[in-house]
């Protein structure tokens, strides 16, 4: 084997001749004992670019100058590696190697005041976004949506480093993402967000695949599939997964919404009537015997419209609070999300979710809020512990045919409990293999009002979800969200003044 440890080290520095250049590739692309010299070399560059400074900023430091105690080459770089032989592809004699392209941007400000048109290609080294978001597709085929303010670094076609703010990577093949305090390695194809906070913690939520959590300091690993997310600070805990903590599609002109495949809606109903049920009704997803009157029909966006929808109502006597919903979904009634296993989105494999408050003297709009979405909760921040305002969770596991409900409390989701007593649901699949109709019965005394239940002339809280997901049932793919508060902005799952008016009649 001929010895590339020169050529590949003039490649890192950007000393590289032409002529060296044409040699270089002609040995990868024969040699595979060469190309592993050669992904070790670069390799340990770019992890030493970004410990010490941003590629192409900084003279390189020489592998002599690094104490011994801090020079270690990861070896997740070093399994997902492959990619960095997309750069010297890439690489053109007498410039230095492009290692992505600018794909997309939306109301992007960057910190040099540049504005990159899409085609634009990337070069290693720090790009920082005061504003805005921008796509960056990566020479492994990693596809990176970054929203600002964040600084990231791009350390090759197969990595790059987050050292502030928020980016979601979508990719098929190996790409390795880094943060002051994480190491995210895949497993197949994937889609994960990750967060730096402020102070340095990281957030990871992942939407789709399975992915590797490395914490860094104590090289703590914590495998995570979909629907589920964790921060790592001093340790790696479980935090909520909440499908809407970042942005993953661009708009782009042929889906001005930015919602990309993903089915998203507008809401378009600010209220619900919740009708009286004036004889007992049949939990059988059977609507027959419901009045309809108060059903709202909500859809999402085209193309989407005409199998992802729903039509729903609610109706209540003195004992319990009656929900339905019909639903179009491609997939209905798949969910593989067990009841049995403790995780924070029951509904990632498709179902329901309602927002609701009993609460009589708060009534309509509500004040509470919950803890903030981009930073670790500090001593001085206050989440609302209301026990009269529920999340509502109600979906249909297949293996075991039961119809589930998860009820959590209060703007903390405190109390979290999984099939309790006092509740009946019934689900039925439409004749077409195309949609579902789910019908439950929900006890006041679940839902906190036993002693004080809503009555005719209230006006309360409600917001409804409607969960999706792909054809195995475990894959989260998107939301509609309605009955809202149109004058209020921010997350329901965060601020309960943007749910929408339930009013009995």
């Amino acid at each position: 084997m001929t010895d590339i440890r020169p050529l590949a080290q003039a490649y890192c520095d950007g000393t590289l001749s032409p002529a060296d250049a044409e040699r270089l590739n002609a040995i990868l692309r024969d040699d595979p004992a060469a190309q592993r010299v050669f992904l070790e070399v670069t390799a340990v560059h770019a992890r030493l670019q970004s410990e010490y400074g941003p590629a192409g900023g900084v003279d390189p430091i020489p592998v002599r100058a690094v104490p011994r105690s801090r020079f270690r080459v990861p070896r997740s770089v070093l399994a997902l590696a492959a990619a960095v032989l997309v750069a010297v592809v890439l690489f053109r004699p007498g410039s230095p190697p492009s290692v992505a392209v600018l794909t997309n941007s939306s109301g992007a400000k960057w910190t040099n005041g540049s504005a990159p048109a899409p085609g634009t290609p990337l070069y290693p080294g720090r790009v920082k976004l005061d504003a805005g978001v921008a796509e960056i597709a990566f020479g492994s085929g990693a596809v990176a949506v970054v929203e600002g303010p964040a600084e990231i670094e791009l350390v090759s076609a197969g990595g790059a480093f987050l050292h502030a703010g928020q980016a979601v990577v979508r990719a098929t093949a190996a790409f390795a993402m880094e943060t002051p305090t994480l190491h995210v390695a895949d497993r197949g194809g994937y889609e994960y967000g990750v967060l730096v906070e402020p102070s340095g913690d990281t957030v990871l939520q992942v939407y789709d695949g399975e992915v590797v959590a490395t914490r860094k300091e104590s090289g703590d690993s914590r495998e995570l599939d979909g629907g589920r997310a964790v921060r790592v600070a001093g340790s790696v805990e479980p935090v909520p997964f909440w499908p809407e903590r970042f942005v993953r599609v661009l708009p782009s002109k042929d889906d001005p919404t930015g919602r990309g495949t993903q089915p998203y809606n507008r809401a378009a109903f600010e209220s619900v009537d919740v009708l009286p049920a004036r004889t007992p009704l049949r939990i059988d997803a059977d609507l027959s015997d419901w009045n309809l009157a108060g059903r709202f029909h909500a859809a999402c966006e085209p193309p989407y419209g005409d199998n992802h929808s729903v039509e729903a109502a609610m109706m209540y006597d003195a004992d319990n609070l009656y929900v339905s919903d019909h639903v179009r979904d491609p997939f209905p009634m798949r969910s593989q999300i067990s009841p049995r296993e403790k995780r924070e989105l029951y509904g990632g494999g498709g179902g329901v979710a309602l927002r609701i408050s009993t609460d009589r003297r708060a009534g309509w709009p509500l004040t509470a809020e919950g803890l903030p979405l981009t930073r670790k909760p500090r001593s001085t921040d206050r989440a609302d512990t209301n026990d009269k305002l529920a999340f509502l969770m109600l979906w249909f596991h297949r293996p075991s045919e039961e119809s589930c409900l998860q009820i959590r409390y209060g703007m903390d989701f405190h109390g979290g409990v999984v099939n309790p007593s006092g509740y009946r649901g019934a689900f039925r699949a439409d004749p077409d293999g195309l949609g579902y109709t789910l019908e439950y019965a929900i006890s006041w005394e679940l839902l906190h009002a036993a002693a004080d239940p809503p009555r005719a002339g209230d006006v309360l809280a409600a917001s409804w979800l409607v969960h999706w997901a792909d054809a195995t049932g475990k894959v989260w793919k998107g939301q509609l969200i309605d009955v809202t508060n149109p004058r209020e902005t921010g997350w329901n799952f965060q601020r309960a003044a943007t749910w929408g008016r339930a009013v009995y009649r």
